[in-house]
């Protein structure tokens, strides 16, 4: 794999999978065209790396992916498996700071005005858990299997929000809004993640003519201020994000099929998928 005519950035939630049953059935023979044609389709979603890889051995698709908004980044060891696809089976090419390293800061004294303003992922109950993320509670394990984030959720004023931002800022740490959850992390965001792996995939020897990007959320604002192409999927009962760009595309309808109607708004894309 040393050239590829498309290269295509994906979030998961609401983007590719529907926003309440997360189900991507309808689009699966769509899938499985763009990947015959050697157009690698990478996640980049603030879900753990278990829950990618449950989605990534469902379609039976070994490729690079970017979890937890932007914090990691895993690179296939090699591009063809016949068996279940491990976490082994993955370099761990970029990461910002650990879980461990978050904590540390929050525990500082700094945070102690802070601390019951909000709810981390571990102490959210799992009904709430289940009711603000969409998931099942049998579902719920690997969402808690951070690694270099925490999911958050405010319950005090957005004065105080913005307070706890800024000061988040000064201890090199970031929050950033998704469609479910704020999410707390390193500094670094899904587009400098995407930046990170085309500078890998260029040192190995790899070539791409065009990227793609599809989200729907604030969060994924910088990776579709990083490629040639940039959709927004619609969500269910909210506006599109706030986005301008030269080549911007807007689904009319919602994950899965805005996932796939987005793409073929993309005329020369469409052509060679289909040619």
């Amino acid at each position: 794999m040393t050239d590829l005519k498309y290269l295509i950035i994906t979030d998961l939630d609401g983007t590719l999978l529907n926003y309440e049953t997360f189900s991507y059935k309808p689009i699966v023979p769509f899938i499985k065209k763009i990947i015959s044609k050697k157009i690698l389709i990478i996640p980049n979603t603030s879900k753990t790396k278990d829950e990618v890889l449950k989605f990534l051995n469902e379609i039976k698709y070994p490729t690079p992916f970017i979890v937890e908004s932007g914090s990691a980044i895993y690179y296939p060891k090699k591009f063809n498996y016949s068996g279940k696809i491990k976490i082994n089976d993955f370099e761990l090419i970029y990461s910002s700071k650990n879980k461990k390293s978050i904590h540390k800061v929050l525990s500082s004294k700094d945070f102690k005005n802070y601390r019951n303003l909000y709810r981390i992922t571990n102490d959210i109950k799992n009904m709430d858990l289940a009711n603000f993320s969409g998931l099942s509670i049998e579902n719920l394990k690997d969402i808690k299997k951070r690694d270099f984030s925490e999911l958050i959720v405010w319950d005090s004023s957005k004065k105080n929000l913005n307070k706890f931002k800024m000061l988040l800022n000064k201890k090199d740490l970031s929050l950033l809004e998704g469609a479910r959850f704020l999410h707390l992390k390193g500094r670094g965001d899904k587009g400098i993640a995407i930046n990170k792996l085309l500078k890998f995939m260029k040192s190995s020897k790899i070539t791409i003519n065009k990227t793609i990007s599809l989200g729907d959320s604030i969060n994924d604002i910088p990776m579709l201020n990083s490629t040639d192409f940039s959709c927004i999927i619609k969500l269910p009962n909210k506006d599109y994000i706030n986005f301008n760009g030269e080549s911007v595309f807007r689904s009319k309808k919602e994950a899965p099929l805005g996932w796939k109607e987005a793409l073929m708004s993309i005329g020369e894309f469409a052509d060679y998928v289909y040619e």
